[in-house]
């Protein structure tokens, strides 16, 4: 809960003082301390409390025993020689004993999250218990055409399908917008393709073969570049950006700058004085939003993907940049295939194919003019 509140408060930390709601996460944040505070004292007391417990319970015994045998009759120098062994045992026992019941101390007060985290470590990997093998991430292109066959998509702990008997056919090289209202599956549908969620009934076909093995699903998501909405950006430099990755030696220098390049992104790198290894800073806050929207397509197209998969990627950009990104982007269709996600309808214009979502099923496709022409809601949201 600690956590939950420092990340929400980090994470909104604009909104949050623009309106004042500071105190609200502060006092919030306090009573939860103070519990975690109460906890880990009473933890921390118990396991060093013990050792002086130990202490007193075994010179107590050896005390009563010496007041028992002196009462009894027995002479003190009969017996003192075996009371002090015993004492000299007690005192190298006693660490022995008190680590011991430090860590079942330590083993009781975790046993509840170890509890959770198993069970969820039991829910993601389907109680399988075999290590699989590494799957070697080697592409596999896109050659003739993407098909979604019969696909039907329904979150766990729902009785609604998102995506209703879903059947897309999508050509090699060709560029396909994916157009809609919100809440039509959009989303959902282009994580189908990516392979981030199994389909609730269906198949992904590529090239005339299902999709159905982790080995092939590794192999296709490595044959993808996916440019989300939101872009996650290292605290690292521009060059590491785009190459996401860590080490200097394994980017491309060539593929960087050409990716660079086609993202628009060139002229704001060799404008800053350390060009490619400028800090973009924590979450990219540092530069703008379109610059981060920028870094994020160049990093899709930095590992020269035979599938680009853009989810509202450009709607960051000013539309003078999203028009020459746009004109960029449909270059590349003459030898990859392009999939576009869009509110903004001028986004999909140049598609080949624009596909029309609503409530989970495609309920028209065409280009840009006939669907003005045949589509009502189309044309309504262009007037909008």
């Amino acid at each position: 809960k600690k956590y939950q509140i420092i990340s929400e408060a980090l994470g909104g930390i604009k909104e949050l003082k623009l309106h004042g709601k500071e105190e609200l996460y502060v006092n919030d944040y306090d009573g939860v301390s103070e519990k975690c505070v109460h906890v880990t004292t009473y933890n921390t007391i118990i396991v060093h409390i013990s050792r002086s417990f130990l202490e007193i319970m075994s010179f107590g015994i050896i005390i009563s025993a010496v007041v028992f045998l002196v009462k009894s009759g027995q002479k003190i120098t009969d017996f003192l020689p075996l009371l002090s062994l015993f004492a000299m045992a007690g005192l190298r026992l006693i660490p022995s004993l008190q680590q011991l019941f430090a860590s079942i101390t330590v083993i009781k007060a975790n046993t509840y999250s170890l509890d959770l985290t198993f069970e969820d470590l039991k829910k993601s990997m389907q109680a399988e218990l075999t290590k699989e093998k590494e799957i070697k991430r080697a592409p596999y292109p896109l050659v003739k055409s993407l098909k979604l066959s019969n696909v039907d998509y329904r979150y766990s702990g729902t009785h609604q399908n998102v995506l209703n008997e879903l059947n897309i056919e999508v050509n090699s090289n060709t560029s396909i917008g994916i157009v809609g209202p919100t809440g039509a599956g959009k989303s959902t549908l282009v994580d189908i393709i990516l392979g981030l969620l199994k389909p609730t009934s269906g198949d992904l076909i590529i090239d005339g073969n299902k999709i159905s093995t982790k080995e092939q699903l590794k192999k296709w998501q490595a044959s993808i570049g996916y440019v989300p909405q939101s872009i996650y950006l290292l605290d690292n430099t521009i060059a590491k950006n785009i190459a996401f990755t860590l080490e200097d030696e394994s980017i491309d220098q060539v593929r960087l700058q050409d990716a660079a390049r086609l993202a628009q992104l060139e002229e704001f790198i060799l404008s800053k004085p350390d060009g490619y290894q400028t800090f973009v800073g924590e979450r990219g806050v540092q530069i703008s939003g379109g610059q981060r929207q920028r870094i994020g397509i160049a990093r899709a197209l930095y590992q020269s993907p035979s599938i680009l998969i853009f989810d509202e990627a450009t709607s960051a950009l000013d539309n003078v940049t999203e028009k020459s990104i746009m004109m960029a982007i449909n270059k590349l269709s003459k030898d990859r295939t392009i999939i576009m996600i869009a509110h903004r309808l001028t986004t999909v214009k140049d598609c080949d194919l624009i596909l029309f979502l609503k409530n989970g099923r495609v309920t028209s496709q065409g280009s840009f003019d006939e669907l003005v022409q045949t589509n009502s809601e189309f044309r309504k949201m262009l007037e909008a």
